[in-house]
């Protein structure tokens, strides 16, 4: 069987984990001592992912997927794997959820619209009163592969028509459609594996840890 990119990130045995914002940005000082930030790029999810498999068998598929992503060169799907639902919903999903309008509840959002600075977000087609809290995930989704991760920043719950508003982080870059849809189970990004960051262990005591940094690829 063929391997398929973006690549799934292994769920097995994972210890330790930075998950968090990366600005590209400098700073600029003025006559008088004034400090002025440039933005020289878009703000990045990076990624710091350790694992100590169990046993042979998930220590080779760690192993196996460090060598497929072939240095730098390939892509895989990053994540916050201690958040795959909403905080709310922790452990038990969306199971029993339907939406206000009517319908199982499939973890998209129906609809959303951006204000014009792009960091603020109303969706529809929610469940009544759905939970979405300081530290939860959102993705958008394009192009079948392609992925907009965020973070939202403001607590607050749909109303009774299913519908709300959020400030998240970071903004959303015009590279995502108007047609792509919004995820809430196991939100992701496209990542790249930095180079050199890759450590694959086996201890005298024969104990396994393997290791490795990411960062987002956004790609249009």
């Amino acid at each position: 069987m063929s391997v398929s990119y973006p690549l799934a990130l292994p769920s097995c045995n994972i210890e330790s984990l930075s998950f968090e914002l990366e600005r590209q940005e400098a700073i600029a000082p003025e006559q008088g001592g004034r400090l002025v930030s440039v933005e020289l790029g878009p703000a990045l999810w990076g990624g710091k992912f350790g694992a100590r498999p169990r046993n042979e068998r998930d220590f080779d598929l760690w192993r196996g997927f460090i060598a497929s992503l072939r240095g730098s060169s390939k892509l895989f799907y990053g994540r916050d794997t201690r958040r795959k639902w909403p905080r709310a919903y922790r452990g038990v999903g969306f199971a029993g959820l339907d939406r206000a309008g009517g319908g199982a509840f499939d973890g998209f959002a129906s609809s959303f619209t951006l204000n014009g600075a792009r960091d603020e977000i109303d969706l529809t087609g929610l469940p009544a009163g759905f939970v979405l809290a300081i530290g939860d995930y959102l993705d958008f989704r394009w192009d079948t592969s392609k992925r907009s991760l965020h973070r939202i920043v403001t607590d607050l719950n749909a109303d009774g028509s299913g519908e709300g508003t959020w400030s998240l982080e970071p903004r959303v870059e015009t590279v995502v459609p108007d047609d792509a849809v919004v995820n809430f189970t196991a939100p992701c990004c496209t990542m790249i594996m930095m180079p050199g960051s890759a450590e694959v262990l086996v201890e005298n005591s024969n104990e396994r840890r393997v290791s490795f940094d990411a960062k987002q690829h956004l790609e249009e």
